[in-house]
């Protein structure tokens, strides 16, 4: 992957946890008013930012927080997936319906296994050396 790709999808993934991070924080669109997610996921965010932050001529920097910053999207779509799983089965224990479209956070379990692709990716140009 050149280096302006790579810079493509540092800059992507930065500007996608941040909006989804304050779209967490105030329950804007399609969410639960949660900041402490919201936290997380700037924080998300700025391990992007700061590979943008890196020289462009490291790339093995650069890659090295595309990988970690994906791989930390991935991880918090899945912890979202669980915390539906536990709401969903509470649900079942007390006979209603606990779910509700906000609870879901749509938006950050999409996003969240989308960048897991991104994460495989760099993952496999990594190891191979290919940079």
């Amino acid at each position: 992957m050149k280096e302006r790709v790579i810079t493509f999808w540092l800059l992507f993934g930065g500007t996608l946890l941040a909006t989804l991070s304050v779209n967490s924080f105030f329950g804007l669109l399609l969410t639960k008013r949660e900041p402490f997610l919201a936290m997380i996921a700037g924080i998300n965010s700025a391990i992007y930012f700061l590979g943008l932050a890196e020289k462009r001529s490291d790339l093995r920097k650069r890659y090295s927080h595309l990988l970690v910053g994906s791989f930390f999207s991935y991880v918090l779509s899945i912890y979202q997936v669980l915390v539906l799983f536990s709401i969903w089965l509470g649900g079942l224990l007390t006979s209603t319906c606990l779910l509700a479209f906000d609870e879901m956070n749509l938006p950050l379990i999409i996003s969240g296994f989308a960048l897991s692709f991104l994460f495989d990716f760099a993952k496999k140009q990594f190891e191979t050396n290919n940079l």
